[in-house]
């Protein structure tokens, strides 16, 4: 399951899908940010954010998840993912973490952002990183219904 997991995680960081995902992640939760902070609102809140994000994190899910099983078939590897010592079902839990990895990428970026936002207003911490907790847990839930499909 390691090995299957490993090559997922490479596969992704190894062409431009893995970084194209996060980087539209980073920029448009940079705008959003931007945004409510800066202009009529001046609130040092991620939660407001994170709710705009979530429509962008659903249109861009499919650049994870649309490449997942189907290459396997294009390049006709998916007889050697069938004939390994592994289950069906860890082969796909393996693929399945490998993007929630990639997705947790930015994730992790995004933490650091209240404590930029802190020097500018006051930012209820429990609230913002409750927020982006379950922000990460409807993207995972994103990335399983993707991978289903």
């Amino acid at each position: 399951m390691l090995a299957v997991y490993q090559k997922e995680l490479k596969a992704y960081f190894n062409n431009l899908f893995g970084y194209l995902y996060v980087a539209i992640i980073l920029l448009f939760m940079g705008i959003f940010a931007t945004f409510y902070h800066f202009s009529n609102y001046l609130v040092a809140d991620l939660a407001y954010s994170l709710d705009n994000l979530a429509i962008v994190v659903m249109l861009v899910s499919p650049l994870l998840t649309m490449r997942i099983i189907a290459e396997e078939r294009q390049r006709k590897t998916d007889q050697l993912l069938y004939s390994l010592p592994l289950s069906v079902t860890s082969t796909v839990v393996a693929k399945y973490l490998a993007m929630v990895t990639v997705y947790l990428v930015p994730m992790l970026i995004i933490c650091i952002y209240p404590f930029v936002m802190a020097s500018f207003g006051v930012v209820n911490f429990a609230r913002t990183f409750g927020s982006i907790l379950g922000f990460f847990l409807m993207g995972s839930c994103l990335l399983a219904i993707g991978m289903f499909i």
